[in-house]
């Protein structure tokens, strides 16, 4: 072995020196070192210790492989290498060359302390000749090279490395992706050429999902350039990078960020003149005047957008229809409305744009698309902080969401019809519990149908929302007085009987009505109690008990109680049908106030209150059909997204009024 030192720059080895650590760029620079030698297969296979840890690296290749004589005049100088002359492609089948600089052989430490070459070429004599590099990384700046000895073996290299330390990162999994990336170009455009690791080959036309090359053109300095760009997009999620490469796709630098994070690719900046312009980039900042090669990132990164902005529209309708083929899409009918096709186009919007984050599980999946349905429905004016809080969603994505849900007043859309829907939901239910002769007979006034109308207040009126349940009449005194900021009086409030009573519902409105504030005692009865005059009776002794205090009163207070029953009975049918009053109005009388205060006593049925609403419903939906928002929202839905929205809303939404 004879010692060689190398020839050096200062500003050479302290450039190598930021990549000593970084394997994986190390594991990168070897072998394109292999792939510049015209080799056809390059092996890389790790070494290990006995706990399973990386401690070196083994890479093999067919190349033709370094001559002694080679070796001296690659390996003394550290610089520029043969490979920067404007030959730039490799010896034998004039491949492109991505080695310009002759630093690999310093990043090579970063594999391990001691690295050894063995190479086998074929010198001037037409003799095969094996010959070993070594170096260390204690002698950083000395090579050790073995006198040639003659062999019969083909020709080659094999690099190894050992006595390396954190090498966690060369792990196949990881690794498998990173090679893909970063060779990818390479390896479509020359098909003969395979790269393994760990006994897998990197094949990107097996995980590839498409390849698109587009022509570049922009001027600088009054003169006209032209570039390529490469946009391979992945099946499945191997992250995403954007490079800088020579005109034959050869990675030279990466940058630091990438668009488009709901997509999954590789992309390249194919330049001619982009090794001249290596680092570059990063200057940006520090530079007054744009570079031409800022003109040709910010150029590119714009078509990137673009193209992923096309390419989101396209891969949307796709996923919908998978959703509905695999039965986990959340809405199991075609929309019956305007505002039904409103929320269910935006929700295809909004799903699809996250739709990287919903699970494979067909069971996860619809539970997600379910919550997310929900989200949409009940509070869609918070979804877009919602979904930033969860999902890393793009500026674009995010400044969409927010115009759908927030300036065309589509969230108010949305919540409104969810409503609507989710209350005629109810009321069928409640039909359903009052009417159905068997389900009657399981529910009971105070563990079922009470509970469930604590939290369904609308049902009485919009204009209730204040309750207390289940307290004495006290209480309902002292809760009207709170409310109205009145002070608190002492002493208790009893029926004429003497006994405190107790109120199953006290709904209040806490603001003026027709300038005067309002009250609603409710007294329920289960669905197998008939009215009758005994608890007509216990409701006009709560109403007596008021009209006794004025306590009750203290500004104009009008005070309804309800009996609220399935059926009549006939013994008191005839006070609720009175030809001077409203129907259910079974009496009324002043509370002796000095302000005006009213008393009303009426017998409501479930039926009669389920029909008020829905009319009320009813009429609520006929008037959000023809709010102008609604056809704001549906045009811009089908301008923004027409490969989404299904054909049937398009046609019926034209923006151009053709």
């Amino acid at each position: 072995m004879t010692k060689y030192y190398l020839d050096f720059l200062p500003e050479h080895v302290e450039r190598s020196s930021v990549h000593r650590n970084d394997p994986v760029k190390a594991v990168f620079e070897i072998i394109w070192n292999c792939l510049d030698a015209d080799a056809h297969a390059v092996v890389v296979a790790l070494k290990r210790n006995e706990a399973g840890g990386i401690t070196g690296v083994s890479i093999k290749d067919d190349g033709h492989g370094i001559t002694p004589e080679a070796a001296i005049s690659e390996f003394k100088p550290v610089g520029p290498s043969w490979k920067s002359t404007p030959r730039s492609v490799s010896k034998k089948e004039g491949r492109p060359l991505h080695g310009k600089h002759g630093e690999g052989r310093l990043r090579a430490f970063a594999l391990g302390q001691d690295v050894q070459w063995v190479s086998i070429a074929e010198d001037t004599g037409k003799i095969w000749k094996e010959t070993t590099i070594q170096a260390s990384g204690s002698e950083l700046l000395v090579v050790d090279i073995s006198d040639k000895t003659t062999t019969s073996r083909a020709s080659g290299t094999h690099f190894t490395t050992q006595d390396g330390d954190r090498l966690g990162k060369l792990e196949a999994e990881a690794m498998m992706v990173k090679l893909t990336n970063e060779f990818a170009a390479y390896l479509l455009s020359f098909p003969s050429v395979s790269i393994s690791y760990e006994g897998r080959t990197i094949d990107p036309k097996s995980v590839m999902r498409s390849d698109f090359v587009s022509d570049l053109a922009w001027e600088f300095g009054g003169v006209e350039h032209r570039a390529e760009i490469r946009i391979i997009e992945w099946q499945d999620n191997r992250g995403r990078v954007v490079y800088l490469a020579d005109q034959s796709g050869i990675p030279l630098e990466k940058l630091d960020k990438s668009p488009a994070s709901d997509f999954s690719y590789a992309a390249y900046i194919m330049w001619e003149d982009m090794p001249e312009h290596r680092g570059e980039w990063l200057l940006e900042k520090l530079e007054t005047e744009p570079s031409i090669l800022h003109v040709l990132l910010d150029m590119s990164l714009t078509f990137i957008k673009d193209y992923f902005s096309s390419r989101r529209a396209e891969r949307r309708r796709e996923i919908v229809d998978q959703w509905k083929r695999d039965k986990t899409y959340p809405y199991d009918a075609e929309p019956a409305t305007p505002e039904d096709q409103v929320e269910q186009a935006m929700f295809d919007v909004v799903a699809t744009a996250v739709h990287s984050n919903v699970p494979n599980s067909p069971n996860q999946q619809r539970m997600t698309l379910t919550l997310l349905k929900e989200a949409l429905q009940k509070r869609p004016d918070n979804l877009t902080s919602l979904l930033d809080q969860y999902l890393n969603l793009s500026l674009e994505e995010r400044e969409q969401l927010e115009y759908l849900l927030g300036d065309i007043g589509l969230s108010r859309i949305i919540r409104a019809t969810a409503n609507v829907s989710d209350r005629f939901r109810f009321l069928r239910g409640l039909e359903l519990m009052i009417d159905d002769p068997e389900a009657n007979k399981l529910i009971r006034e105070r563990d079922h149908l009470h509970k469930i109308l604590e939290h369904e207040l609308w049902v009485f009126g919009e204009q209730f929302n204040s309750m207390i349940s289940e307290r004495g009449l006290t209480a309902v005194r002292d809760r009207h007085r709170d409310v109205l900021g009145l002070e608190p009086v002492s002493g208790s409030v009893r029926r004429a009987d003497g006994s405190l009573g107790r109120v199953d519902l006290l709904l209040s409105a806490t603001t003026r009505e027709s300038g005067r504030n309002r009250h609603l005692v409710v007294e329920l009865k289960a669905p197998s109690v008939d009215a009758k005059s005994e608890e007509l009776t216990q409701l006009h002794s709560y109403a007596e008990a008021v009209a006794r205090d004025s306590h009750f009163g203290g500004v104009q207070v009008l005070w309804e109680f309800y009996l609220v029953t399935a059926r009549i009975h006939s013994s008191i049918v005839n006070q609720t049908r009175q030809s001077n009053r409203p129907p259910g109005l079974v009496s009324e009388f002043p509370l002796d106030d000095g302000y005006g205060s009213q008393i009303r006593v009426w017998v409501k049925t479930w039926a009669e209150i389920i029909e008020d609403n829905r009319q009320r419903l009813n009429y609520y939906q006929e008037h959000l059909q023809t709010d102008h928002s609604l056809e704001d929202a549906k045009e811009y839905l089908v301008s923004h997204y027409p490969t989404i929205i299904p054909e049937a809303f398009m046609l019926e939404t034209d923006p151009e009024g053709t």
